[in-house]
């Protein structure tokens, strides 16, 4: 009895230690990860304060059309992901960069003929910050906060983990805190239900997914996701120059409206 008691306690004990020991491993993964983290933060912010030209977000000329008398406004539009991400594969293999850097530019015609000023967050697939998250949303909100701008309209696609899984539709994200956020969700969500191309999943209140791009900008901004990549139709829509081309000048619109209400 005596050696099964011995026995049992040297097991228990021995348990305990895996568990302790199982514990600080998970402590020092913990630590290193976010140690990665800090580093890659500093080492940005590093980057930033050497070579401040490149890193500091301000809009490069060429992003930037010439504001004439008659302009009505200056909006950032924000082509999202590109360059080292591609963001979200389409069922038909189109990347989600491709997709809203054409949206982009097609919008920036669109308003400069409607006498609205446009910056560019990128105007091609390379972009010219660090090839980090963080560093890549920075250098976003920098170029929206040193602009001057009245909005700004990051474009995105969606997509489910599997392919057609019934998830499409459009989604517009913004911080629910004042009235011109809200103003510029409802006149984007307006236009693009017009086009009828796909499902209107509604006006997203960020703080039910937190959003960088967002969260640091000064000015009005919404996120606009324009349909799932997952979805053949969906997919097929965004892929296509007269989808692309819809979109482009629905959103436009719907820009418009928000500017031309502002000045009432």
């Amino acid at each position: 009895m005596a050696t099964k008691k011995m026995t049992a306690k040297r097991k228990a004990l021995l348990k305990k230690r895996r568990r302790q020991r199982r514990f600080r491993i998970f402590l020092l993964c913990t630590g290193a990860v976010l140690l990665l983290s800090l580093s890659s933060y500093l080492v940005y912010e590093v980057y930033h304060m050497i070579f401040p030209a490149e890193t500091a977000g301000k809009p490069v000329p060429q992003n930037v059309s010439v504001r004439d008398k008659k302009s009505i406004g200056i909006v950032v539009l924000d082509p999202g992901h590109g360059g080292y991400d591609g963001g979200a594969e389409g069922v038909n293999g189109i990347l989600e960069k491709d997709v809203t850097l054409n949206i982009a530019l097609k919008m920036k015609q669109q308003l400069e003929s409607q006498h609205v000023t446009v910056i560019l967050t990128r105007d091609s697939d390379e972009v010219s910050w660090p090839s980090i998250e963080i560093s890549d949303l920075t250098a976003r909100t920098n170029i929206a906060n040193e602009s001057g701008g009245d909005l700004f309209v990051s474009l995105h696609t969606n997509s489910s983990e599997v392919m057609n899984d019934g998830s499409s539709g459009t989604e517009i994200w913004t911080m629910m805190i004042n009235n011109m956020n809200i103003s510029l969700a409802n006149h984007l969500e307006q236009q693009l239900e017009t086009l009828n191309y796909t499902t209107n999943r509604g006006v997203k209140d960020e703080s039910e997914r937190p959003l960088a791009v967002l969260q640091k900008n000064y000015l009005p901004a919404v996120l606009v996701e324009m349909g799932f990549l997952s979805d053949n139709e969906d997919c097929a829509y965004l892929s296509s120059k007269s989808g692309q081309t819809a979109i482009a000048k629905a959103l436009s619109q719907g820009i418009i409206e928000t500017l031309q209400e502002n000045k009432k």
